[in-house]
């Protein structure tokens, strides 16, 4: 086990950056960090979490077909998503058919093996599954609706518990987010309503609200149609995630803007007759707005572009009347063009690409009987896990089939790439502490990483790159002097045109002491300092008087996976348990004497 040690100082802030997704860069000196940045060459963003080197030589005709099962003996309406139940690093499958909840790990090859979770689940006509971290231990747990309830899978080391929500029937499309920004996990689905005739694949909308112990309370969402698709996004980028849903039946798709205490209202709603099968949330322009991409099972797909504020929507056409899609609609990087594409499913497995200028081509894959599930997802391995492959695929059911369709596009990478971030405006001259990534470097590549501020943006502009940064972590005193303003460089090269796993940079951060007060690096350690050590899966801290000690514990998507109550401390050293999987984490210490903010990678 490597022992790997992190430090939070009183008073510091820690600036971090893990998405990058808006396409070619912009330079307008942008005063924050964020989905924005300065300028660039041959960096490539297919996957919203990470930026690597641009590929060359697409050949868009380069797939290869997995089945991961043949004959699950189920109909097109359900779900296989990807997780890594077991933690080992790569995508594994969540599936439900007939009676049986299953996950299938990945092996070596793209070969799948079958376990069963749960065998007295009843899916039904509606049923669906979700794989998320409920709980927040750090693992992928299951939610899952069908006509016997609406239950949880609690994961324990690949062991399940099984705990039921409600008990009533005909539940379907349960989806997991913190909705009313509280730290812990709630949950949103729909309940068939018999009630309305000829109501065959929606229901009505519930938000169950977490209490933070896995207690939930259940309220319906006011003033909507039947629903059949729900999904979520921050329309209005005001920090909080709304909800967005379609109907088959009420032939809408709907936006429920949150009013930031998780209670939501309903601000747009758009119908065209059609029976909309599919929907989701996406930037399909990349000006940093959630639009929401459609399907409708007449094989129209369209998108609605999104005005900025999140209460209207302008209609776009991409295809109008196929015979061969009728559903899907997620938009994801397919080609690697900084440009997202749309899938779709139905009678067929495609895609459609999203020309330069504007309009969509269409790509066929390879026909299918009655595909209602069609998933963009990232199923590769590498040297450094599921990063080192950028390319995205495109998972499938289609009667009693689950499989995907690998892409294998890229024939090879650029030999060198560079990035320059927009400017962190931190609004006050502060001291520069310490500069870090978290990145994949496979043999044959090399990374490089440079960093400079100002006191105004022109002096950053006119100021020269730092020499290289040697090791995440390093401290900037010395390098920087204090200032207002930072920006960081980032240079990829590939020495030997590897057309294998390549090199990628997935969340970059720079800490800095808020103001600056003569005392220096080492007296502020023994003011409050924060040592981690995997091996001891311990916090180790110290306090310059007593305090009422807390920490919040963030993933790598801002996310809070653990809010810990340490309770009244004296001063001294103290030491608090954390024992948490493979991963990148923010870790903020609250106390009297103020906060403190550090990240923590932790390997196995």
């Amino acid at each position: 086990m490597t022992n790997i040690y992190i430090l939070l100082l009183l008073g510091t802030v820690l600036e971090t950056q893990t998405n990058w997704y808006t396409g070619p860069g912009n330079h307008n000196s942008l005063v924050k960090w964020g989905s924005n940045f300065d300028t660039c060459s041959n960096i490539v963003f297919s996957l919203p979490n990470q930026i690597s080197l641009k590929p060359y030589g697409i050949d868009t005709n380069n797939w290869k077909l997995y089945t991961i099962e043949a004959n699950a003996s189920i109909g097109g309406h359900n779900l296989i998503v990807p997780a890594d139940i077991d933690l080992d690093g790569h995508y594994d499958l969540v599936g439900a058919f007939s009676k049986f909840v299953v996950w299938y790990e990945q092996g070596s090859s793209f070969t799948f093996t079958k376990h069963i979770i749960d065998s007295t689940f009843i899916l039904g006509t509606n049923g669906t599954i979700w794989p998320y971290d409920l709980d927040r231990d750090g693992d992928s747990d299951i939610v899952a609706s069908g006509d016997k309830g609406f239950f949880w899978f609690e994961n324990n080391n690949t062991v399940f518990t099984r705990h039921q929500i409600v008990s009533s029937v005909g539940w379907f499309f349960a989806r997991t987010a913190d909705i009313d920004n509280d730290g812990d996990i709630d949950i949103v689905a729909q309940k068939f309503d018999s009630a309305i005739a000829g109501n065959k694949w929606e229901g009505t909308v519930y938000i169950f609200k977490n209490d933070g112990s896995m207690n939930f309370t259940s309220t319906k969402l006011s003033k909507a149609d039947t629903t059949w698709r729900t999904n979520f996004a921050d329309f209005n980028n005001d920090g909080f995630l709304d909800i967005q849903t379609s109907a088959y039946n009420a032939r809408s798709v709907r936006v429920y803007l949150n009013d930031k205490a998780g209670n939501f209202n309903l601000v747009f709603r758009y119908g065209n007759g059609k029976q909309l099968d599919g929907s989701w949330p996406n930037d399909v322009n990349a000006d940093g707005f959630m639009d929401i991409s459609v399907s409708a099972q007449s094989g129209d797909f369209f998108w609605l572009e999104n005005n900025g504020l999140g209460n209207n929507f302008i209609f776009h056409p991409i295809t109008s009347g196929t015979t061969k899609y009728g559903d899907g609609g997620m938009a994801v990087d397919i080609d690697m063009s900084d440009k997202v594409d749309i899938i779709g499913g139905y009678h067929a497995i495609g895609w459609f690409e999203q020309n330069t200028g504007g309009g969509f081509k269409e790509h066929f894959l390879g026909n299918a009987t009655d595909c209602h599930w069609v998933y963009g997802c990232n199923m590769g391995k590498g040297p450094c896990g599921e990063v080192s492959d950028i390319a995205m695929d495109i998972l499938y059911t289609d009667k009693g089939k689950f499989a995907f369709w690998k892409n294998l596009m890229v024939k090879g990478y650029e030999d060198h790439a560079w990035l320059e971030s927009s400017i962190l405006d931190v609004s006050k001259k502060v001291a520069w502490l310490r500069f870090g990534w978290h990145d994949c470097v496979p043999d044959g590549y090399t990374m490089t990483y440079r960093v400079r501020c100002g006191l105004t943006i022109a002096d950053v502009e006119a100021s020269n790159w730092s020499a290289p940064i040697s090791y995440s972590g390093d401290s900037l005193k010395g390098i920087l002097p204090a200032g207002r303003y930072f920006q960081y460089r980032v240079e990829m090269d590939d020495w030997f045109g590897n057309a294998g796993g390549v090199a990628i940079v997935d969340t970059i951060w720079v800490e800095y002491e808020e103001s600056p007060s003569g005392i220096t690096e080492t007296e502020q350690k023994k003011a409050l300092a924060c040592s981690y050590s995997i091996a001891e899966k311990k916090i180790a801290y110290t306090l310059a008087k007593e305090s009422d000690v807390s920490f919040r514990i963030y993933d790598i998507t801002g996310r809070v996976v653990s809010v810990i109550d340490a309770g009244n401390k004296n001063a001294g050293n103290h030491t608090l348990e954390f024992d948490f999987p493979a991963g990148i984490y923010l870790v903020k210490l609250i106390c009297n004497i103020g906060t403190a903010t550090a990240k923590c990678v932790v390997m196995e």
